[in-house]
């Protein structure tokens, strides 16, 4: 029985600089080639894990099953192996569905145009 309350807590404690693993299915280079390739071939290798920091992390909504939640991290960061994680401390399972980046540097989606918008300027 998962509670806004307790899903909020489990959230809070991965505030703050930590060790992730990448992912086999990300572009990160091990021995000169992608993980995702290698990941394709079935193929499953031993990943050091990275420094990551996750600057703010909070709940917005929880609808059983779906948990949707808002996070500022480092570069680095896999924010699928968060939601991985985050459903493992909650003693369950969990994957993303779908993910919004909001902002990368300096660059902020309310800024964004339209492919319209842009053909027309």
């Amino acid at each position: 029985n998962l509670t806004k309350e307790t899903i909020a807590a489990v959230m809070a404690s991965f505030d703050g600089p930590q060790e992730q693993i990448p992912p086999m299915y990300s572009a990160k280079h091990v021995n000169g080639q992608r993980l995702y390739k290698l990941a394709r071939k079935n193929r499953t290798v031993e990943r050091v894990p990275v420094m990551i920091s996750i600057n703010q992390i909070s709940l917005l909504d929880y609808t059983e099953p779906v948990i949707t939640f808002d996070v500022t991290c480092s570069k680095g960061t896999y924010v699928r192996v968060l939601g991985t994680d985050i459903a493992a401390k909650l003693g369950t399972v969990g994957h993303l569905t779908a993910l919004t980046r909001t902002r990368v540097g300096s660059f902020h989606i309310d800024d964004a145009m339209t492919i319209e918008e842009l053909s027309n300027s």
